[in-house]
């Protein structure tokens, strides 16, 4: 996954600190690479090219991801679990010293309480947080049998080169239209910036070993406070706009059936609750 937004960021702060960098990823890099970085087309699906990607390596930070708005179903299991388990499986056999396992914070669901512990329940609501926690169990599985493994847990990772979702705000902000919340938007919804996303990678190349860390950004702003400071800082006429969240939600879930929305369940079920996760462990 190091052709990705996150892993191109990672791949290059660890060439620019004189490491000898492996890239594996079905998609091609949107850049010229660093030449520490040596890039390798394909999928963690495919074991034989997950072997030769890994020969001679010491570390490996796992960031290979189908992400929710693809809703990829039974590929979610292919590739977040499946993929997973092979990177494991070869790591075994390659002897490799440490993994760096990318995991999400979705793997809670509806957050229990309002600051969320790595001991909290996970109960993940959609397919795409089901995949991510059974790949955790695949890490988990694998600790014991001698691997060395971190499992990070970040909130919504932002940086500049992020697209997706924000691209509709953005278009949204910079032609002067009104941004709809769902909800009043009085509510808190974390983030982490990219750069920090990295520094926790790189800190856990040597700690952390078999232990499980949220990653999120401190003094974290209401929904509403977030998106006025956007509109001011774009110097637009656009407004925030509350709604309400039980109508909105279940019409998103019916435009969701049909696929008419960009959004599906992990993101309207949660959008108008507080999701802090307590980074308490991680700082520690």
């Amino acid at each position: 996954g190091g052709a990705g937004f996150a892993g191109l960021y990672l791949a290059e702060k660890l060439a620019q600190t004189n490491h000898k960098v492996r890239i594996l990823d079905m998609r091609l890099p949107t850049r010229k690479l660093h030449k520490n970085i040596q890039f390798v087309q394909g999928s963690v699906t495919d074991r034989d090219k997950m072997m030769k990607a890994c020969k001679n390596v010491d570390v490996v930070f796992n960031l290979a991801s189908l992400l929710p708005c693809s809703r990829a179903k039974r590929q979610f299991w292919k590739v977040n679990v499946g993929g997973t388990t092979n990177l494991l499986e070869v790591a075994l056999k390659n002897k490799i010293k440490k993994i760096v396992h990318v995991s999400s914070s979705i793997v809670y669901g509806i957050p229990p309480r309002a600051y969320v512990i790595e001991e909290d329940p996970t109960v993940p609501i959609g397919d795409y947080g089901k995949s991510k926690l059974a790949a955790e169990k695949e890490c988990v599985r694998y600790m014991q049998k001698g691997l060395k493994i971190t499992i990070l847990r970040p909130r919504m990772i932002i940086g500049a080169g992020r697209v997706g979702l924000l691209t509709i705000l953005f278009d949204w902000i910079k032609h002067d239209k009104n941004i709809y919340t769902i909800g009043k938007g009085n509510n808190r919804f974390q983030m982490l910036g990219v750069h920090d996303f990295v520094d926790a990678c790189r800190k856990a190349i040597k700690k952390g070993s078999n232990q499980i860390f949220n990653l999120g950004s401190d003094k974290v702003p209401t929904v509403r406070e977030t998106l006025q400071d956007l509109v001011m800082h774009a110097r637009t006429k656009s407004k925030v706009i509350g709604t309400n969240a039980f109508f909105v939600r279940n019409i998103l879930r019916v435009l969701d059936w049909f696929k008419l929305t960009p959004l599906n369940i992990e993101h309207y079920m949660i959008a108008d609750h507080d999701y802090v996760v307590d980074t308490t462990k991680a700082r520690e």
